[in-house]
């Protein structure tokens, strides 16, 4: 799901307008450039149906953004949630894992 989610930022001009490529799958060395945006996986918890059938996961995750003072830091912020509020729909990665996104 890191790799959907990286996607997604990767993909959204406004975001790679301020962290061009500095977008890291679960850790960002300390001393790094920024502006710069942190994806982390915090959890997976299946949802099942009535009869214990799993229909779904749940995955939450924790994406952290860093820059130079507050005011760069929440306009950063605000773009990266503009871009995983959007997200809905089927998704096909380069490697073809499919991710259906019901609500983001």
């Amino acid at each position: 799901m890191i790799d959907l989610i990286y996607k997604v930022l990767s993909d959204s001009t406004p975001v790679t307008a301020v962290v061009e490529y500095r977008i890291y799958p679960e850790y960002r060395a300390p001393g790094s450039n920024v502006p710069s945006v942190v994806i982390d996986l915090v959890g997976v918890a299946p949802l099942h149906t009535m009869k214990s059938r799993v229909k779904a996961d749940k995955v939450d995750m924790d994406v952290t953004c860093f820059s130079n003072g507050i005011g760069s830091v929440i306009s950063l912020s605000r773009d990266v949630r503009q871009a995983l509020e959007e997200m809905e729909g089927t998704y096909v990665m380069q490697d073809g894992t499919t991710y259906d996104v019901a609500d983001s």
